[in-house]
């Protein structure tokens, strides 16, 4: 249809019709006109969504991270999950202004 985009499903659909027929074939698998096939085939990296290479947000964690959490957890081999979680809130507590972010990321990935 003139004027509706081009969704991620029907590109990779007409890629995987695009191996084992012809262009006018697989755009019609697809739900996509010859001239959209054409472009997609004429792309040399398929972009399947337009989704953000960059933060939108600071990470509230970064200033501890490298220099802290990751020697804590790479220096004891028989560290349990619950372990960590405490020295992580303990490290989170102790440097930073916000713990109560490190509390939600904690909760979060229990």
């Amino acid at each position: 249809m003139p004027g509706t985009r081009i969704t991620d499903q029907q590109v990779t659909i007409y890629m995987k019709h695009r191996k084992r027929n012809s262009q006018v074939i697989a755009a019609a698998k697809a739900g996509i006109s010859e001239r959209s096939a054409r472009r997609i085939d004429k792309l040399d990296e398929q972009p399947l969504s337009n989704k953000r290479q960059w933060r939108t947000r600071i990470d509230p964690l970064e200033s501890i991270w490298d220099s802290i959490v990751v020697p804590l957890l790479q220096g004891d081999a028989t560290l349990t999950p619950v372990k960590a979680l405490l020295l992580f809130l303990m490290a989170c507590k102790t440097h930073l202004k916000q713990p109560a972010v490190c509390l939600k990321k904690c909760v979060q990935t229990v």
